[in-house]
């Protein structure tokens, strides 16, 4: 059911997601459901009332991203000397994604604007085969959610998420910046991320919208459950939910000449993890900076909100620098560690 043209199409890496729908669920547990850029010189005047000057030149210039403009999308994209150009490049997780520069990017705002984006870049006039890079949040090392060359299709704006109010949540990343695709179609207590997506609504390469489920279309949505991106672009996730409640844990950072002590509470912890202690959870990492130059930082959780699991026992004794530990919700902690890594 998935076009052959779409591995030619959509050179995406993570087929990438951000509308997200978490519903109630029924007493049974399931859920309740209502190749290279063509340059060529172009004067495009019906464009000017969507594009500043600079803009425009630019859109001449590039094929691929005046066809879009064509297709009624002008004032979704952005050009190198436009502000939120820069300004989403600048979001970009890691420095080689940062360092990118594509023709132009996308940020559509409804499900229908990315269907138009498809069928528009996958068409004669297009080129077919040429580079189309999907992010939800860009937070990867890895520059796959980014292009040198083509088109960058920022899905940020598809983004309509209320579930704090009903007192319920859903699977998601440990930082605040980790796109809710990128996390959802590749990978702790309640099973993988992408076990917990209940559908997918998904854009296929010909630009026709599917609804991808257990009993509807049921090898995509299996081959979308980590399978990799190139299936298609997804719209939006209906997922299952848990009951939401406080957590305790947080950011401990300590001396550098501390690491030898700090690897062995982070052993401690992962021991006990797997032996009678599921709810202890936590990482270690090495850091450097212009500022403080080496330290050690111990990120800690107990995610049934206990403070005095042994996991955490003895962190005071070892004099933190820093000691964020307190009783929050999920969003707290994801927060503190987007906040200490500077953004």
């Amino acid at each position: 059911m998935v076009s052959k043209a779409l591995g030619c199409a959509l050179g995406w890496s993570l087929g990438l997601v951000p509308l997200v729908s978490a519903l109630p669920e029924k007493t049974d547990g399931s859920p309740l459901l209502g190749s290279k850029p063509v340059g060529i010189f172009i004067t495009v005047p019906r464009l000017r009332r969507f594009v500043s000057a600079p803009t425009r030149s630019l859109i001449s210039v590039f094929l691929q991203c005046r066809l879009l403009a064509d297709a009624g999308l002008g004032s979704q994209l952005f050009f190198q000397g436009d502000g939120e150009y820069t300004k989403t490049l600048e979001t970009y997780y890691g420095g080689e994604s940062k360092d990118l520069r594509p023709h132009c990017i996308l940020k559509p705002e409804t499900v229908e604007q990315v269907t138009t984006a498809i069928k528009t870049l996958n068409t004669p006039q297009a080129g077919k085969c040429w580079n189309v890079a999907i992010r939800a949040g860009g937070h990867s090392n890895f520059p796959a959610s980014n292009t040198a060359s083509g088109v960058t299709i920022d899905l940020v704006r598809l983004n309509t998420l209320n579930l704090n109010p009903r007192g319920v949540m859903v699977a998601g990343g440990r930082e605040s910046t980790v796109g809710v695709s990128g996390l959802l179609l590749g990978g702790g207590s309640i099973g993988f991320a992408v076990d917990n997506a209940a559908a997918f609504e998904v854009v296929l390469a010909n630009g026709s919208v599917v609804r991808a489920a257990g009993d509807e279309n049921p090898d995509l949505f299996r081959a979308l459950k980590g399978g990799g991106g190139n299936f298609g672009l997804v719209t939006k996730y209906e997922l299952r939910h848990f009951p939401s409640h406080n957590i305790f844990g947080g950011i401990t950072i300590f001396p550098y000449a501390q690491k030898d002590a700090v690897m062995r509470k982070f052993v401690e912890m992962v021991d006990g993890n797997a032996n009678g202690h599921p709810d202890d959870s936590g990482f270690a990492a090495a850091a450097w900076g212009p500022a403080g130059g080496k330290i050690m930082s111990f990120i800690v959780a107990n995610t049934e909100g206990r403070s005095n699991t042994t996991a955490f026992a003895g962190l005071g004794d070892l004099s933190p620098l820093v000691d964020m530990r307190a009783d929050l919700p999920v969003t707290g902690i994801a927060a503190q560690i987007t906040s200490t890594s500077g953004r």
